[in-house]
């Protein structure tokens, strides 16, 4: 067998031909493999892995194939044969796909750890480094439960990182976000790391990759890491980008992580950006976040202190003082949903019912109707509401709005005394105040003239 495996390497062709088929016959049972490792005709098989002619290169991956079918991988398998097969990946020919196959074998062969050894950090090619990334997802899903081969392949693969070739860096994040879980999660906890796919979130050729594999690590546990990192080492990250991370993998962490670093902090201060994408985040984060604290009396209790600490009160009121529909819907979602809670005596302020009732007086059609529904869900006092009505209504640039709201309530609620209201108010005003709200009660009348007003004594006690 020996004699024909020299002659894989003559220059005739169909020499070699004949030498291959009489040495597949030999290798065709245990007895001939056994024998041609004892001979170290494997070795010999290896070095052809070098030569310049495809056929011996064939040759040779072919009938290592069949030693390794009928032998002990441990006594072929080495450095050397995985370094040769990982050179032959460059071969734009049959040889590539026999190369990667066998290294494949190999791998899922529980020879992993050899296989990451032997690859050599100056391999630049790019279509070798794109076959070897690949290999190592085959790696690390078979060696699953091996510490070592779990973070020197990881090792590798964040290597592949800081390529300047960014479809290498985004094979590399394609592999990561498959495999990143709650068990490999730590491998991930160093600064250098999440550093790196932070600032991969601002090169628009790897963002959308880099974002899915925050949010695979935010998921495992470590979203609060990522928070502390992006606001100590990168303050110019588009806020959109980590508004939106914390949204997709705030429902996956655990209560206790959340708190630890303040990730409601982000939150709110995400709700305050003027880009509405970041603000809608923030917004669905934080509404994701009361129904993940609904569930525990204990958690409820934590969360009530810090969203006291955070001034939650001052937050909804800066979503319902927005002029943007669906930001003053996102806040109502919210407030409704802290009442169910907390109830209304812990979360109703008069800062968020004037904020509520101003709302009433909104251009927006939607935002008057959802900010007085609102109003009478909460059976919210009317003297309570025409005072404050009032007491706008002296503003002479607000008075018409303030006089067809006014109206309105007298002409919807006749069982309220909404006019001794509105006459209660004046009792108390300076001189050049009850100039204004006189001004502002005529203007009550004339709309209610329009809207053909209940009575003529109604309208009476409002002519001047």
């Amino acid at each position: 067998m020996k004699e024909q495996v020299i002659i894989l390497a003559d220059s005739d062709r169909s020499k070699r031909w004949d030498a291959n088929q009489k040495i597949t016959t030999s290798l065709s049972n245990k007895l001939g493999c056994e024998a041609a490792i004892k001979w170290k005709i494997d070795r010999i098989l290896i070095h052809y892995l070098t030569s310049n002619l495809d056929d011996t290169k064939r040759f040779a991956i072919e009938n290592l194939e069949r030693i390794l079918n009928n032998s002990d991988y441990q006594k072929v398998v080495s450095s050397e044969l995985i370094k040769r097969l990982i050179v032959n990946l460059s071969e734009d020919s049959e040889i590539r796909d026999q190369s990667k196959t066998l290294l494949h074998r190999i791998i899922i062969n529980h020879f992993g750890k050899i296989f990451i050894d032997s690859i050599d950090s100056g391999i630049s090619e790019f279509s070798i480094i794109m076959d070897l990334i690949e290999l190592l997802q085959y790696s690390l899903e078979t060696e699953e439960n091996d510490v070592v081969i779990q973070e020197e392949g990881y090792s590798l693969l964040k290597s592949y990182l800081h390529s300047t070739d960014y479809r290498i860096k985004n094979q590399a994040m394609r592999v990561l976000e498959n495999r990143i879980n709650i068990r490999t999660s730590g491998i991930f906890s160093s600064i250098d790391i999440i550093s790196q796919l932070l600032d991969l979130l601002t090169d628009n050729n790897c963002s959308n990759s880099a974002q899915r594999v925050l949010i695979v690590i935010g998921k495992s546990g470590l979203l609060p890491k990522i928070i502390q990192i992006s606001r100590q080492n990168h303050e110019s990250l588009p806020r959109q980008k980590l508004s939106c991370l914390i949204y997709e993998t705030i429902a996956s962490n655990d209560f206790s992580e959340l708190i630890e670093i303040d990730v409601l902090t982000e939150i709110f201060e995400f709700l305050s950006d003027d880009d509405f994408q970041t603000k809608y985040c923030a917004a669905d984060s934080l509404i994701r976040f009361l129904y993940i604290c609904n569930n525990s009396e204990r958690k409820k209790r934590i969360l009530l202190q810090k969203l006291t600490d955070l001034n939650i009160n001052r937050q909804i009121t800066i979503l319902l003082s927005s002029d943007n529909l669906d930001v003053f819907n996102y806040g109502l979602r919210i407030f409704k949903q802290l009442i169910r809670m907390f109830g209304k005596d812990t979360i109703v302020s008069s800062e968020i019912v004037n904020t509520l009732i101003h709302g009433c007086l909104h251009d927006s059609a939607d935002i008057r109707y959802n900010a007085f529904k609102m109003i009478e869900d909460l059976e919210i006092l009317p003297d309570i509401v025409v005072n404050y009505l009032c007491r706008l209504g002296l503003d002479e640039n607000q008075q018409d709005r303030v006089a067809d709201k006014l109206a309105a309530m007298i002409f919807g609620y006749k069982q309220i005394p909404i006019l001794d209201l509105i006459d209660n108010f004046g009792v108390s005003l300076t001189a050049n105040e009850k100039i204004k709200f006189e001004q502002l009660k005529q203007k009550i009348a004339d709309q209610l003239k329009i809207m053909d007003g209940p009575d003529e004594q109604g309208l009476n006690r409002f002519s001047l």
